[in-house]
């Protein structure tokens, strides 16, 4: 594991500097990539193996999304949305960024947790976090009335899924 250090210019910004922290990433060559929050603990050991595992046994492999089983501080389970994603730099390959530069604070989470469907959308049952939400509190301004953007970055995502999977499932036959 290399460790490095960045400064990322979004103070107040999380998803833009979430996803300019994963796209440093990309372009230092990381194959996954994996978006926690610095107020998440991860539970499992070797959490890694599960992780990349699950993504190669989607069809097709590694295009999609995994994500830890996560609860809140005080218990409560957290599923309505990813809150930790795992993806392969495919993801980033397909779409030239980690999340929309259209998303500042919310909804970059719930794009990611629904643009890909649930065949290829995983919550992986033996890798577990903590989300240290309630004891570390807010530390950025809400920024509701996202979901027209939300559903415009969705719908764009679908026709760049639609069109890959279109391309990944035509043979051209070439004949003499």
């Amino acid at each position: 594991v290399e460790l490095a250090v960045i400064t990322i210019p979004y103070s107040g910004q999380p998803a833009r500097a979430q996803n300019a922290a994963c796209m440093e990433l990309y372009r230092a060559g990381a194959d996954y990539l994996f978006r926690l929050n610095d107020d998440t603990r991860l539970v499992t050991r070797n959490w890694g193996r599960y992780m990349i595992n699950a993504l190669q046994t989607l069809n097709p492999p590694l295009l999609g999304v995994a994500s830890p089983m996560s609860k809140g501080d005080a218990g409560e389970v957290q599923d309505n949305l990813l809150t930790h994603e795992f993806v392969h730099r495919s993801h980033v390959d397909l779409f030239g960024y980690y999340y929309p530069p259209a998303f500042s604070s919310w909804y970059a989470d719930a794009w990611l947790s629904q643009i890909y469907g649930p065949q290829a959308t995983v919550k992986v049952p033996l890798v577990y976090a903590v989300h240290a939400v309630l004891s570390q509190g807010r530390r950025y301004e809400v920024r509701r009335g996202g979901e027209t953007v939300l559903e415009e970055e969705r719908q764009k995502a679908f026709s760049v899924l639609t069109h890959h999977r279109f391309l990944s499932s035509t043979v051209v036959l070439m004949v003499n």
